[in-house]
C-alpha cells in the first residue's frame, strides 16, 4: 500500500511551532509564584531556541503522534522528502519506510536508539530517533515522548556561508563558489553551472583557500562544515 494517498494535515507556519501540542509546564492557576511564572516563560523561550537550529528536531510518541516540531522538522515534512505528517502523525510517504519508522519508534520504548534511512519513495531522509523517557509527558498518564532528529540536507545553512565569507572578505564569485561547494558540487561543475572556464573557478577557489587559511578543499569544507547555524529570522 502506498501511503500517498493519506490525507495530510496542513503544516502550520513556522511561528506556530510554539503551538505544539507539547505542554512544558502544566496548566497555572489564576494566580502563581513568580517561580511558576519563570518556569513558563523559561519553556517558551527554550521552544524559540529550538528553532534556531538548524536540524530537524521531533518529539512523538510510538505510534508516531506529534506532541512537538521545531520549524526546521516542519519544513523537512513539507516538502520532498521520504517523510511527512499525515492525520497529526510523523509518516514515512512508503510502506516500506513506513513499517521501518514503526519498528524504530517502538524500539525506543525499550531503550534502543536507532539510525532509520528512508529512501523507497521521495528525496531520502536520514532519522535518528532516541528515547527519552524521562521527559515530562504532553498531559498526565500520556506514553513518554519520543525524540526524532532529521538528517540535515546540506553541509551548512546558505546564511551561515553568507557571514563565513562576509567575514572572511571574499567576494560575490568567491562566495558563489564556495556555496556551490558546500553542496557537494566538483569545480567543474561550477564551471558549467556558472559559464566559465574551470581555470577561472580554480583561481577562486585558490583565493579562497588563501583568505581563510584552509589548505585544500576538504580543509575548507570542514571549516564551513562545523560552523554554528545562522538561519533566516524567525516569522513573527
Amino acid at each position: 500500500m502506498d501511503l500517498s494517498s493519506t490525507t495530510t494535515s496542513p503544516l502550520p507556519a513556522p511561528r506556530a511551532t510554539l503551538a505544539a501540542p507539547l505542554r512544558l509546564v502544566p496548566p497555572a492557576p489564576e494566580r502563581r509564584a513568580d517561580a511558576d511564572m519563570a518556569a513558563a516563560g523559561g519553556a517558551l523561550l527554550l521552544l524559540r531556541v529550538l528553532d534556531h537550529l538548524d536540524y530537524g528536531v521531533m518529539l512523538v510518541d510510538a505510534t508516531g503522534r506529534v506532541r512537538f516540531a521545531n520549524r526546521m522538522a516542519w519544513r523537512a515534512c513539507g516538502g520532498t522528502r521520504g517523510v511527512r505528517v499525515a492525520d497529526g502523525r510523523l509518516q514515512a510517504r512508503h510502506e516500506r519506510d513506513q513499517q521501518r519508522l514503526m519498528r524504530a519508534l517502538a524500539a525506543t520504548l525499550g531503550g534502543r536508539r536507532s539510525l532509520v534511512l528512508l529512501a523507497a519513495s521521495g528525496e531520502p531522509c536520514a532519522l535518528a530517533v532516541v528515547p527519552v523517557h524521562e521527559a515530562p509527558a504532553a498531559l498526565p498518564g500520556e506514553p513518554p515522548a519520543l525524540l526524532v532528529v532529521f538528517g540535515r540536507r546540506d553541509v551548512c545553512e546558505p546564511l551561515t556561508v553568507e557571514f563565513f565569507a562576509r567575514e572572511h572578505a571574499l567576494t560575490p564569485a568567491e562566495t558563489g563558489v564556495l556555496r556551490a561547494l558546500a553542496r557537494g558540487l566538483r569545480p567543474s561543475q561550477i564551471a558549467r553551472d556558472a559559464g566559465v572556464e574551470l581555470s577561472t573557478v580554480r583561481t577562486q577557489i585558490a583565493s579562497i583557500r588563501l583568505k581563510t587559511g584552509a589548505r585544500s578543499i576538504g580543509e575548507l569544507l570542514r571549516l564551513v562544515t562545523v560552523l554554528p547555524p545562522i538561519l533566516p529570522l524567525l516569522s513573527d
